[in-house]
């Protein structure tokens, strides 16, 4: 029923299905482009941005070590690993997956993915795993892998639904589709 009942609204809240343009330049770059955007839509919309809404999930788990996943190039890696320097975390790996194209994002196997945060990015340090990259669908395949490695591991587009619905009023809690939706 949520669902339902925020896709016929009035619309007065805009979720971003994007999320390298919020990182670029780390928190003030963020801060820079959420105003922009703001200048828009006007000061009575809500407005969600995938990087606000990672910084607040990593909030809600209390994390303070992140690796995170992209399918950015080095330069977009960069991007990712400053703006969560600059919200606050410690940031022990950020690998990128270097996709040529953002078609060619969505064509990532996914045993690339689990391999990844299983093998390189998982380590004892590490509070919490992100996955930036609005067209890299991790929803499918990161709830098994938080039971497995006993952390949060929070795909961009989870966190930016989830930003959403709370920002909206909307408390229910969704199983399966990962902790950030089971417990916050």
């Amino acid at each position: 029923h949520a669902m339902r009942d925020i896709m016929t609204c009035e619309p007065s809240y805009i979720m971003m299905g994007m999320s390298a343009e919020t990182f670029w330049g780390g928190l003030e770059g963020n801060a820079e482009f959420t105003q922009r955007l703001r200048d828009q839509i006007g000061p009575d919309m809500g407005l969600t941005t995938g990087a606000d809404a990672l910084d607040k999930a990593l909030k809600a788990f209390g994390a303070k070590r992140v690796a995170a996943l992209t399918p950015y190039q080095p330069v977009g890696d960069e991007q990712v690993r400053r703006f969560l320097e600059e919200t606050g975390y410690e940031v022990t790996k950020v690998i990128g997956l270097k996709c040529d194209t953002a078609t060619s994002i969505a064509h990532t196997p996914p045993s690339e993915v689990i391999d990844l945060v299983l093998n390189q990015l998982n380590d004892d340090s590490v509070d919490a795993i992100v996955q930036a990259g609005t067209n890299l669908s991790t929803l499918n395949l990161f709830p098994t892998l938080e039971k497995k490695l006993g952390k949060p591991i929070i795909p961009i587009n989870l966190a930016t639904i989830w930003h959403a619905f709370r920002a909206t009023g909307v408390q229910e809690q969704f199983q399966g589709k990962g902790w950030l939706l089971e417990r916050f």
